[in-house]
C-alpha cells in the first residue's frame, strides 16, 4: 500500500519509484499485483500521469489509517 500511496501522491509511477528508490517496473508489478487482489482498478493510467479511482480513494484512506496505526497506538 506504500507503493500505491506513493504513485497516488506524486501522480507517476516514475516518480513514485524514484521516492521509493525502485525501479519504475517493480512499481508497476507491486500496484498491479494489489489491483489483481483487490479485483478493482486503483488508478485510472494517462499518458502521463495517474490519479486515483473512486475505489483507489477508498483504498487510499484505509492505506493511511493504516500507515497512522503505530503513531496512534504510541500515543495511546
Amino acid at each position: 500500500m506504500q507503493v500505491l500511496r506513493e504513485v497516488a501522491a506524486r501522480g507517476s509511477f516514475s516518480a513514485a519509484a524514484q521516492a521509493l528508490w525502485m525501479t519504475q517496473p517493480a512499481v508497476s508489478r507491486q500496484v498491479a499485483a494489489l489491483e489483481r487482489e483487490a479485483g478493482v482498478a486503483s488508478l485510472e493510467r494517462e499518458p502521463r500521469s495517474v490519479r486515483a479511482t473512486e475505489a483507489g480513494r477508498i483504498v487510499l484512506e484505509h492505506a493511511d489509517s493504516i500507515a497512522g496505526a503505530p503513531r496512534a497506538a504510541k500515543t495511546a
